[in-house]
C-alpha cells in the first residue's frame, strides 16, 4: 500500500494521489512492533458493502445520516 488514490470512480478522474504509510519495507519491522495488529489493506469495492447496511440503518432510525443512496 504505497499509495492513496482518490479518483471520481474506479475508472473515472484521478483527482489526487499522496503517498500512504505503511508503503517503505525498511519500516515494516518498526510498524509491525508498534501496531497492536498487522496492516490490512481493503479496498473500497470490498468494504463499502460491509459497510453500507450499518450507515443505512443508522440514517433509518435517525433520520440523517451520511448520503447512502444507491
Amino acid at each position: 500500500m504505497a499509495n492513496n488514490v482518490w479518483a471520481t470512480s474506479f475508472a473515472g478522474t484521478e483527482i489526487a494521489r499522496r503517498k500512504a504509510w505503511g508503503g517503505r519495507d525498511d519500516l515494516r519491522v518498526e510498524y509491525d512492533t508498534a501496531s497492536p495488529t498487522s496492516m490490512c489493506n481493503i479496498g473500497q469495492h470490498d468494504l463499502e458493502p460491509i459497510l453500507r447496511p450499518p450507515a443505512s440503518a443508522t440514517e433509518r432510525a435517525s433520520g440523517s445520516a451520511p448520503n447512502c443512496s444507491n
